[in-house]
């Protein structure tokens, strides 16, 4: 049965037994209730009280479990009311010790912070006082200077030889102090990150070549400066000047000392020592440099078997633009230059077209679009500028690569502005080694662009 409800009444009472059909009983018809009643009735009355104490057993059998589990709960209960204080003190004692840790560690971070500060400040400081020093410096030694060799003209009279070699020891010490005071000023510029890097594209056996024949003078009787040049066409995508720094650096090391040579400030002790001039900065600023040109400056050392100082910088990328070009525009007013870019762009182009002005451009470029322009800055009005902004704005020619070809000293904003339609390169660097590089550079330039 799922319920058993007892009625009371006066003398006598009734108990309504309900049980819950399955799904699959056939419907409670009246009739079907009469026949279930009949059969109710009919039925021994032994097996109907047996059914009934079966149930209460069942049922008293539930009960004891449901006070079996309750009993279990009570004591679950209990046990944990004895264990709560334990685990509420020691979650406070936890917190407390988290409380304070992280309060340390607060406290840690702000010290961290203001001893930063403070070494920031100081470096900032130091780098202020070394800049500052040397510039103050350098007015009065170039005044120095500049009167020394007024003295020492030629044109000039009156000194006697006793004189005249004490002007020249006025002269070289200064020289050698104003080379002093030049390595300070870019070793704090280079400690403030105030380096201002031009990267280009430059050949490197012409610039080791003509940096080894300078050097040469310096090397001591007796020693040999041997320059195994690379070979033709290995181009570089860095600095020239600054490149030129650190190989100078180098060389001048290599010809004269030293050890410890990426240590600021230190030199060899000793007499070898004395008698070079020198702040001990030379290396440690090429080494910066190094690192801000992309690249690395390492040291291998060991007695009896020499020094090998290995200086790696970024090379250009490979060349990847079309191998030859059907009608290359030069505009360029100097006949002289002209003839170089001729001899430079032979190799891979079947038409070379010369303008001599803006104006004359201008109207080449109205006419047909040529696959290539090498264009100078400085040339009859309308100047370069304003040729390669008016072709930027025409839709037919803003796809043209172009290279930018001056003389000019460009300032960074001005260069960083042509760079962004055209690949610049410097005259003086203008080399047939460079060019497929650089005209390979300039059409992934427009092509970005498009």
């Amino acid at each position: 049965m799922d319920s058993c409800a007892v009625r009371r009444r006066t003398g006598k009472g009734e108990a309504v037994l309900t049980r819950r059909l399955r799904d699959t009983t056939e419907p409670m018809t009246p009739e079907r209730v009469d026949a279930l009643r009949r059969q109710c009735r009919t039925a021994p009355a032994g097996s109907m009280l047996e059914a009934l104490r079966i149930h209460n057993q069942d049922l008293l059998s539930a009960l004891e479990d449901l006070q079996a589990r309750q009993d279990d709960l009570v004591r679950a209960n209990a046990e944990l009311e004895e264990t709560n204080p334990g685990v509420l003190a020691l979650h406070a004692e936890l917190s407390e010790e988290l409380e304070q840790t992280n309060q340390g560690v607060v406290a840690l971070y702000a010290e961290l912070d203001e001893a930063t500060r403070q070494l920031r400040a100081a470096s900032e400081s130091e780098t202020r006082f070394w800049a500052g020093v040397s510039h103050e410096l350098r007015t009065p030694l170039n005044s120095v200077l500049g009167l020394s060799r007024l003295l020492l003209d030629s044109a000039a009279d009156g000194l006697t030889d006793e004189q005249r070699l004490q002007v020249e020891l006025i002269r070289d010490s200064g020289s050698t102090l104003l080379t002093l005071v030049n390595d300070l000023l870019d070793v704090a510029r280079a400690e403030a990150g105030q380096i201002e890097v031009r990267f280009q594209l430059v050949d490197i056996s012409p610039l080791v070549d003509r940096l080894s024949a300078a050097l040469r003078p310096m090397v001591a009787a007796g020693d040999e400066l041997l320059v195994d040049l690379p070979r033709s066409g290995l181009v570089l995508r860095t600095d020239p000047a600054l490149v030129e720094r650190v190989v100078v650096n180098l060389l001048s090391n290599a010809v004269k000392f030293t050890a410890r040579v990426f240590e600021e400030f230190y030199q060899v002790p000793g007499p070898p020592q004395r008698a070079r001039a020198g702040t001990g900065l030379g290396l440690s600023y090429a080494r910066r440099v190094a690192t801000v040109l992309g690249g690395s400056l390492t040291l291998d050392s060991a007695p009896g078997r020499g020094t090998t100082v290995v200086l790696r910088l970024p090379v250009a990328l490979g060349v990847d633009g079309p191998e030859r070009y059907d009608d290359v525009l030069v505009v360029e007013d100097d006949p002289a230059f002209r003839q170089i870019a001729h001899s430079a762009l032979q190799p891979f182009t079947q038409r070379i077209t010369d303008a001599g002005s803006g104006r004359e451009a201008l109207r080449i470029l109205a006419e047909r679009r040529p696959d290539l322009v090498v264009l100078d800055l400085n040339i009859p009005e309308p100047d370069g500028v304003d040729v390669l902004g008016r072709m930027r704005s025409d839709p037919g020619l803003r796809d043209v690569p172009v290279v930018v070809v001056t003389a000019a000293q460009l300032g960074a904003a001005d260069l960083a502005a042509l760079s962004a339609s055209a690949v610049v390169l410097d005259k003086a660097r203008f080399r047939a080694a460079l060019l497929p590089h650089v005209v390979a550079d300039a059409a992934r330039l427009v092509g970005r662009r498009g």
